[in-house]
């Protein structure tokens, strides 16, 4: 395990596509998510080891509002002998403190990330609610 990692932004490429794939579903296609670092509404960040193995990346993107906040909107990778969250959190916090943001949010549907993002110092804010909208009622105005 390894707390020294080079951490760059950088362009989409084949190994994004792969690493992020799986934090991905059929509501945000990795395609979509490339699409939206492409048109500059999110940012990829790849992570690096000290031998320059490249191990993880990240999306993230800045929403206003009353607080400021980075979002991490994917990430993948493998860091073996440690987790991911622990050794990325403090360069995501660095990311955030230096684009003037109070907050780190991140969303996630599997439980075993969420007890990793524990872990790694996040905690649950909300509970999120969702329903597809696939009928209603005409409204007469």
């Amino acid at each position: 395990m390894t707390d020294k990692l080079m951490v760059r932004q950088e362009a989409w490429s084949a190994k994004a596509t792969e690493f992020l794939a799986s934090a991905c579903d059929d509501d945000y296609t990795v395609e979509q998510l490339q699409e939206d670092c492409e048109k500059g509404d999110s940012s990829l960040f790849n992570i690096f080891d000290a031998d320059n193995a490249h191990i993880a990346c990240m999306v993230m993107r800045i929403d206003g509002g009353l607080h400021k906040e980075l979002v991490v909107v994917a990430g993948g990778g493998y860091l073996k002998g440690g987790s991911l969250y622990k050794i990325l959190t403090p360069y995501v916090e660095a990311i955030a403190a230096s684009n003037g943001c109070k907050y780190l949010r991140g969303h996630t549907r599997r439980k075993s990330i969420g007890k990793l993002m524990n872990l790694a110092g996040w905690e649950q804010s909300e509970i999120i609610f969702r329903k597809r909208v696939d009928h209603g009622r005409e409204i007469q105005q």
